[in-house]
């Protein structure tokens, strides 16, 4: 049985447009869920709103942040020149020898710990009330759960970021480099 290997060339400047299409949509679907988050009844039942199921956008969210990630790594990778044997860029050059990917996984769950604070739900007072007619897709609790969840993964990130940068040196060359240079830090 034969494979089949599709190789696609791409640039800095196409790889930058797909990530600025990405950084596009993320921001919109974040705007919706903030906007749409609460919404009374009767604009939901005359789909006042923009009527996307808010869960499946969050869903959609995660999707494009693991592939903003991915494009992030391919433009490290062009940026550090890392060819293959054909002399292209091999994006899996990139992997496990650096923490780039740690770092921008890390970047990826603040903004989302970020976006998901600035989500507005129902005060107690306002779910008390028993002419309240307004809806809430996330409530406190459920981002309260997601919040903590994040908050952990960070922390592993943050661990792992930490845990690579007291592990890794560079040999310099003091005589070289200039010992005043170091004195400074």
């Amino acid at each position: 049985m034969f494979k089949i290997k599709i190789i696609m060339l791409m640039n800095s400047k196409d790889i930058i447009k797909i990530r600025k299409s990405i950084d596009f949509d993320i921001t919109k679907y974040w705007r919706i869920i903030r906007s749409e988050n609460i919404m009374s009844e009767k604009a939901r039942d005359a789909k006042m709103g923009s009527c996307y199921d808010l869960k499946m956008l969050l869903n959609e969210i995660h999707q494009l942040a693991a592939k903003r990630i991915k494009l992030k790594l391919m433009l490290q990778a062009i940026n550090l020149n890392l060819k293959d044997d054909k002399g292209h860029i091999d994006f899996n050059k990139i992997g496990s020898d650096t923490n780039y990917e740690t770092i921008f996984r890390a970047c990826e769950l603040k903004e989302e710990l970020s976006q998901l604070s600035a989500i507005h739900t129902l005060t107690p007072k306002m779910k008390s009330n028993k002419n309240n007619k307004l809806i809430e897709i996330f409530d406190a609790a459920t981002l309260g759960r997601m919040k903590h969840a994040l908050i952990i993964k960070i922390n592993k990130q943050d661990k792992m970021l930490e845990d690579f940068n007291n592990n890794t040196f560079i040999d310099m060359d003091i005589k070289k480099e200039g010992y005043s240079m170091y004195l400074a830090a």
